[in-house]
């Protein structure tokens, strides 16, 4: 899971994407055992739930 998101990050140039770590983008989505979208969080602020 880490090693996509940091090859994606890199890929488009993203420094302060593709990690969760204090000082990063806090962009997240959250999925149920069936994949259906929960939660989204995009710089630590809640979109949908």
């Amino acid at each position: 899971f880490k090693w996509q998101l940091l090859n994606q990050a890199k890929e488009f140039g993203l420094i302060n994407k593709g990690i969760l770590e204090v000082g990063k983008d806090a962009d997240l989505n959250i999925f149920d055992q069936g994949l259906n979208l929960k939660e989204t969080y995009s710089l630590g602020r809640r979109y949908l739930d």
